[in-house]
């Protein structure tokens, strides 16, 4: 080789061969990567014998259960005396053929709206009575029914709380109830009755005044203290 004359350039040749292209896979490679649906396993449901023997009820509670009929025939005969008033009140009425007599139909007609809001008055309290009733009832039958709802009693009394209510605690206060000798029961029962009596008296003393002339009409009742009963 002559001075002045520069040598080849030198070619590397990399050991690895390119890679082939790959062949395509076939079509039923292809649906095989594909996930599976899920498949849930749904259990059988469960068939309970239909004659399965319930834990009994207490007694008591058969008993609460008729305590909300209990005002059913104040509900009645308030309702009677409803109708009888407004069959009053139409027979007062402007240009109606009612009987003149010694007293004025202004003053019949006064004593017969009076009477028609104390009665309206005394249903509207034995409707919430029955209400708060039903509410003791609700409590009384979780009393007796939940299991440990009251306490077990003990023979060493002094131990015991004396806010503790046993069973036999309950069960004193639900005869109570049921039979009507409890307080507020009692209470309710005779305001009602005496209102009812009331009521009724009047319309009677109503219908003859408007019937009699020398009947004298009835003083209106005096409002009701309060719609409760206390």
């Amino acid at each position: 080789m002559e001075r002045g004359l520069s040598a080849p350039p030198t070619i590397l040749i990399p050991d690895t061969e390119p890679p082939f292209p790959s062949e395509p896979k076939p079509e039923s490679e292809n649906r095989s990567t594909s996930p599976a649906p899920l498949s849930i396993a749904v259990p059988a449901p469960i068939s309970l014998p239909l004659d399965m023997p319930k834990a009994p009820s207490h007694p008591l509670i058969t008993e609460l259960a008729q305590t909300k009929h209990r005002y059913d025939s104040f509900q009645r005969s308030l309702r009677d005396c409803h109708l009888a008033l407004e069959v009053l009140s139409t027979s007062l009425a402007p240009g109606s053929s009612a009987a003149p007599g010694r007293v004025p139909v202004d003053a019949l007609r006064t004593a017969v709206q009076r009477l028609s809001d104390y009665t309206e008055d005394a249903r509207v309290e034995a409707e919430i009575r029955m209400a708060d009733e039903a509410l003791v009832v609700r409590g009384f039958e979780t009393l007796l029914s939940v299991p440990g709802a009251l306490a077990t009693p003990t023979h060493q009394s002094g131990d015991q709380d004396q806010d503790t209510m046993t069973h036999s605690d309950v069960e004193m206060q639900v005869q109570a109830f049921v039979s009507g000798t409890d307080p507020s029961v009692s209470k309710a029962m005779r305001n009602l009755s005496r209102k009812l009596e009331d009521v009724e008296h009047d319309i009677a003393a109503l219908q003859r005044a408007m019937h009699n002339a020398d009947e004298e009409p009835p003083a209106p009742p005096a409002p009701s203290d309060s719609v409760t009963s206390g």
